[in-house]
């Protein structure tokens, strides 16, 4: 069955799933999902005021069986379980235009990898994000010397660290989070 009958609609991509399920894109947005089995054959269309002006590239399949599909105006997501799209509006470096994805690939620990035409390589990470604050010898926005031993969020929302180096200095922190 065609389900890609719209003017200047035509298959752009495609994958199969764990199931088997293979999963066609269009570049105008068709999204089609066919049952080998059944020889079933599901659409789901993105909102028309999207597909007016992306075009879809590329496809890849997260370990939730969700799809992340590039477009030439970044990324946009599937969600099989509440059939839903979402569009992720990400500006390039120079603020001028979105990044045209040329290839998705996700790694074993989630991260969605994309090939960009103009951004390089863009990495996307649902995840929560470990960052490290400490003493840098000639950074005065850097922690004071030594450790940081007390944390206090203060009404304002700001965060106060105290530190030692388990000896003669120690300093209080305002960390500019």
């Amino acid at each position: 069955k065609n389900v890609f009958r719209k003017m200047n609609d035509f298959p752009n991509a495609l994958l199969a799933d764990k199931a088997s399920q293979i999963w066609v894109i269009s570049n105008k947005g068709t999204l089609a999902d066919y049952d080998p089995q059944s020889k079933e054959v599901k659409v789901y269309l993105f909102p028309q005021k999207i597909t007016r002006s992306f075009n879809f590239s590329t496809i890849a399949i997260d370990t939730a069986q969700n799809l992340w599909i590039g477009t030439d105006q970044g990324m946009a997501f599937f969600d099989r379980e509440n059939k839903a799209f979402s569009i992720f509006n990400q500006v390039n470096r120079k603020n001028s235009a979105l990044s045209v994805i040329n290839q998705l690939k996700l790694d074993s620990f989630g991260t969605v990898w994309a090939a960009t035409a103009s951004e390089g390589l863009l990495r996307y990470e649902e995840k929560i994000k470990l960052t490290s604050y400490s003493n840098i010898k000639r950074d005065k926005n850097s922690l004071s010397t030594g450790w940081a031993n007390n944390l206090l969020q203060a009404s304002d929302g700001k965060i106060w660290v105290t530190t030692t180096d388990g000896g003669s200095e120690g300093g209080l922190n305002e960390l500019d989070a």
